[in-house]
């Protein structure tokens, strides 16, 4: 488990009170809460943490980035109310890096953009109280496929507004679609449902 600093139980409380908000459940309930006690029940000593959906989870990111010190807190499914509901067992207090990539699956609900924002706002100001010394690195919502345009569409204007909350709050932002999707949609080679990464896309988001 996870030993609790002072600002790890404000996070906590914080958390368990922001999660009762309305927003998009995580879309496989019962893999999230598998996930999630696992992560509760593992003392990680992780450097840097991948968080997210299942694009991250399905990443080898030990291979892909050649380190040992890192943890996938990825869940397939998993929307932004769920990653604020699990903050304080995905993040360990050895984390000095958290990678952030989240989004599509609130959108896929038809959740309001507004609401998503409100929750990454919540996430990245849950993270500043409960590791003050931890550097978050957020990545631009990686679009889809060219048959789900209207979807492509809200993640553009997500991450428009995403990008400028993370100017608002000085955290690091990164935009992995000038290089997945250069065109507005991710590049067929890429993916082969559309909406997941294959290994080349891995290796170039790594990058």
């Amino acid at each position: 488990g996870v030993v609790m600093t002072d600002g790890g139980q404000r996070l906590a409380t914080h958390a368990n009170r922001k999660g009762q908000q309305l927003g998009a459940p995580p879309l496989d309930k019962l893999l999230y809460e598998r996930r999630v006690s696992q992560f509760a029940a593992i003392d990680a000593e992780a450097k840097l943490v991948m968080l997210g959906d299942s694009r991250v989870q399905e990443g080898e990111w030990a291979e892909l980035l050649r380190m040992t010190e890192i943890a996938n807190r990825g869940i397939n499914g998993d929307t932004t109310s769920g990653v604020l509901r699990r903050l304080r067992e995905s993040v360990p207090t050895s984390a000095e890096i958290c990678v952030i990539q989240i989004g599509v699956n609130d959108l896929l609900q038809r959740n309001p953009i507004d609401d998503v924002l409100r929750k990454y706002r919540s996430i990245l100001s849950e993270l500043k109280i409960g590791y003050p010394n931890l550097t978050v690195i957020v990545t631009a919502t990686i679009v889809t496929s060219g048959e789900r345009p209207g979807l492509n569409l809200q993640i553009a204007e997500l991450n428009s507004k995403l990008e400028r909350l993370t100017h608002e709050l000085k955290v690091a932002w990164i935009d992995p679609n000038q290089q997945l999707a250069p065109r507005g949609i991710v590049d067929p080679r890429l993916t082969n449902d559309g909406t997941h990464l294959n290994g080349d896309a891995y290796k170039v988001f790594a990058n």
